[in-house]
């Protein structure tokens, strides 16, 4: 129960810092963009080796935050 809060807390964190740099609706396609860009990564990945999978998501994750920043 607390991670499914947790979970939610971010998505909807993620959704204002977007909404706050690039305009609301605009930030809200990027989410969602985001979103379905993981839930590929983890259909895809997932069967082959957890090893793997866990790479690549830690490297998706740098790669948003670097644009982020940048």
């Amino acid at each position: 129960m607390v991670t499914r809060i947790l979970a939610y807390f971010l998505f909807l964190l993620a959704i204002v810092v977007l909404g706050n740099s690039y305009g609301f609706w605009t930030g809200f396609v990027i989410f969602l963009m985001v979103l379905m860009f993981a839930l590929l990564l983890t259909m895809v990945l997932l069967p082959l080796n957890k090893k793997y999978a866990y790479l690549l998501t830690a490297l998706s994750i740098i790669a948003i935050l670097t644009e982020y920043l940048i």
